[in-house]
């Protein structure tokens, strides 16, 4: 037996606990209201709206079972005893959570953000100052005890056997109320569920006024942590990675930036990498030009290790990303967003579609506007796979960059040498001397480039404009000859500048985390809140590396050779993969790859990648 009456009841009980938790926000807007006092009116109301779909998706996820109880066919379920196990089972399932919320009133302040999983990781501690917590938080209780009390006396209990639902109708309603169930599940009608990193598109205080710590709890559940390190104290780990320092005789605030990075663009199609002049003949002309380095070096494999090291200056030392990742709410210093001080906007192009590879989320958290598929004009450009095709996206991009505000921060990412190498079929004959498909795709992907520069010559922010062009990773080798360890990370690196004569020494070993550290030297700005992975390119280094991490594998790669750590063992390599015996170098090699992973472990389980 069906009634409309047990699905009445049932969405009153649930917009029910969907007002708890917006009443649960606003206790902790006003406990934390330190924290907004700078908060413009609409900021704060647009937190509160945005934050009932993650609370509706986090009471959806909590409350599956009571749903399911809710709605059983049969009669008894409107008797007057298991309608009271209803409401017992209701208050519980639903009055622990609230209890973590409100917890995070104070304890947000110490960690600035929402907590997650990893607070059971410290359950031990919490244990051992169990009392003196209660005794020093005391008021906490008090307020779950009132959201407990409101929860009891204000549970609505009535429910009727009026209406019932004909045999005819019962299928579709059921169908229909569990597709809306599955729809508040997701959080969004878009590719990618709602996530965490999704409230980070203003000021982390922000986000975390939008946000629950249930649902940030939920969506860390299942993720290991990092392991907290302590090789080596504060004061060696500070002598190990020291903070950046720049040259303080530049001051060019006012320049634009912008950062192309290439999809797969490997050593052996960059001509002036491998000689093979077929594939980039435009690049290299930028190459030679510019500061072209010949050992520059990705942080890692994936596209979603490369944002994250090229924009944030922060290699992903972990093997999930971190826009996925437990840390997703982490604050991270954005140099794009800092700019914004300064008088800057801050965009983020890339024709793929909407939600790829969570770019979006990510790059919103530093402060970037994200253009995407969705915005792009025309749908005829799209490939059909993964988004709009380079030639007319980078035309978009210059069309864009010419009527935003300027200065400007931008970065921007192709994607038409990503598998399946989609080219036009109008200009499609121009590319055929590569026996691979990627490497006829690298041609076009070139093609494109000489025209966004040709295209962007002509504008008035042109002669003004830093540009950094790299590449995002490798591609798996065609030559047997690029099969080496340095063939799977080298990348070309190229800063040119239309003009102004750029200086540095093009031999040296230069990675992705470099980027963000020379952006801010040549525009003359404070280094200190940058991470320590990199250095400007534009100093003059005695001995650089590169620090990249696959699969459980660290590796410190520096001129000639890498050390791998995996398991707490060490290999000694050069490039090519032959075993080279441990010298007195090599030894205090071993401690700087350890006083990485102990600085990047620690800064990301304690976020505190900005208060370092």
């Amino acid at each position: 037996m069906h009634y409309f009456g047990s699905y009445v009841s049932l969405l009153k009980r649930l917009m029910f606990i969907l007002l708890i938790y917006s009443l649960c926000r606003l206790g902790f807007f006003l406990y934390n209201l330190g924290w907004y006092s700078d908060m413009g009116m609409y900021d704060i109301f647009t937190a509160f709206a945005k934050g009932v779909l993650f609370d509706l998706k986090t009471i959806l996820y909590i409350n599956l079972v009571f749903i399911f109880l809710s709605l059983l066919p049969f009669g008894f379920i409107f008797n007057h005893g298991y309608q009271l196990m209803l409401k017992v089972f209701f208050f519980v399932t639903n009055l622990v959570p609230l209890g973590f919320n409100i917890a995070d009133y104070e304890y947000s302040k110490f960690i600035g953000k929402r907590s997650d999983i990893i607070i059971f990781g410290v359950q031990e501690d919490v244990k051992e100052q169990f009392g003196q917590m209660m005794l020093d938080f005391w008021y906490l209780a008090v307020i779950l005890v009132f959201f407990g009390f409101i929860m009891w006396k204000f549970y609505p209990n009535s429910i009727t056997k009026r209406q019932r639902i004909k045999n005819t109708y019962i299928f579709p309603v059921i169908l229909l109320f569990l597709g809306l169930v599955f729809l508040g599940l997701r959080g969004s009608f878009k590719v990618k569920p709602l996530l965490p990193v999704a409230a980070y598109t203003g000021s982390p205080e922000r986000a975390t006024l939008m946000l629950n710590t249930p649902f940030c709890i939920i969506h860390t559940i299942g993720k290991e942590p990092l392991e907290v390190l302590h090789y080596f104290s504060d004061e060696e780990l500070d002598n190990y990675i020291q903070k950046p320092y720049f040259q303080p005789d530049t001051n060019r605030i006012g320049s634009n930036i912008v950062i192309l990075i290439v999809e797969s663009l490997a050593p052996e199609f960059v001509g002036y990498l491998s000689g093979d002049t077929r594939f980039t003949p435009f690049i290299d002309s930028l190459a030679s030009k510019g500061l072209a380095f010949r050992y520059g070096m990705s942080n890692g494999r994936t596209s979603q290790q490369a944002v994250p090291s090229i924009l944030a200056g922060i290699p992903q030392l972990m093997d999930e990303s971190i826009a996925t990742s437990v840390y997703q709410t982490n604050s991270f210093f954005s140099l794009a967003d800092d700019l914004k001080k300064s008088g800057y906007g801050a965009y983020f192009f890339h024709g793929g579609n909407n939600g790829t590879m969570g770019f979006d989320k990510f790059t919103g958290k530093l402060g970037y506007q994200y253009f995407g598929a969705d915005e792009y004009p025309d749908k005829a450009d799209h490939d059909g796979s993964w988004g709009i095709y380079d030639g007319p996206y980078l035309q978009y991009c210059v069309r864009m960059l010419t009527g935003l505000p300027k200065p400007f921060f931008a970065a921007i990412f192709t994607l038409s040498s990503h598998q399946p190498y989609a080219i036009p079929k109008d200009v499609k004959h121009l590319f055929t001397k590569g026996k691979e498909p990627i490497q006829n795709a690298v041609a076009y992907a070139d093609y494109s480039i000489r025209g966004f520069f040709e295209e962007a010559s002509k504008s008035d922010w042109y002669r003004n404009t830093l540009f950094v062009i790299t590449a995002d990773h490798t591609h798996p080798p065609v030559e047997k000859k690029f099969d080496g360890f340095i063939d799977e990370y080298r990348i070309p690196i190229i800063f040119y500048h239309p003009q102004i004569s750029l200086s540095a020494d093009t031999e040296q070993i230069v990675q992705q985390v470099d980027i963000i550290p020379s952006v801010a030297d040549f525009l003359g700005l404070d280094p200190d809140p940058l991470p320590r992975f990199g250095k400007s390119v534009f100093l003059k280094e005695a001995e650089r590396n590169a620090i990249i991490y696959n699969h459980n594998s660290y590796y410190l790669a520096k001129k000639g050779y890498y050390l791998e750590m995996i398991d707490g063992k060490f290999r000694f390599r050069d490039w090519y993969d032959h075993p080279v015996t441990f010298s007195g170098k090599a030894m205090a090699d071993t401690s700087l790859i350890k006083a990485y992973r102990q600085y990047f472990n620690h800064n990301m389980v304690n976020n505190s990648f900005l208060r370092q």
